[in-house]
């Protein structure tokens, strides 16, 4: 459970972190908004407290050698689900964002118990 944990989280924190860069954040909106700097900066957070959550998840599930190599290989497979779904789906990119990031969180907890 918190190999999938660690997916979800790599993708979600990888994600915002791909929706913070002004290139990838005016093909996700349909209307062209000026990105707010306050956005960024959450967003920046965000995605950094996804990546470190799914490296807990991971080390906490494997221990800390192979956690490390559980959490590469989330984000080896997540970085490119997220540039693809760039390339192909951009609109589809923010609902997924939120149901990973979700999934995610309830995979830990569950993971936890």
């Amino acid at each position: 459970m918190n190999a999938l944990a660690t997916f979800a989280l790599a993708y979600t924190g990888l994600s915002a972190m791909s929706q913070s860069m002004a290139r990838h954040h005016a093909a996700l909106v349909a209307y062209k908004v000026p990105r707010s700097p306050q956005l960024r900066i959450a967003l920046r957070a965000g995605a950094t407290a996804c990546l470190m959550l799914a490296l807990a998840a991971a080390m906490r599930h494997a221990g800390m050698a192979q956690g490390l190599l559980l959490w590469a290989g989330a984000l080896t497979v997540a970085a490119p689900a997220v540039m693809l779904q760039l390339a192909y789906a951009p609109r589809t990119l923010r609902p997924g964002t939120g149901v990973a990031g979700a999934a995610g969180l309830l995979f830990a907890l569950l993971g936890s118990l």
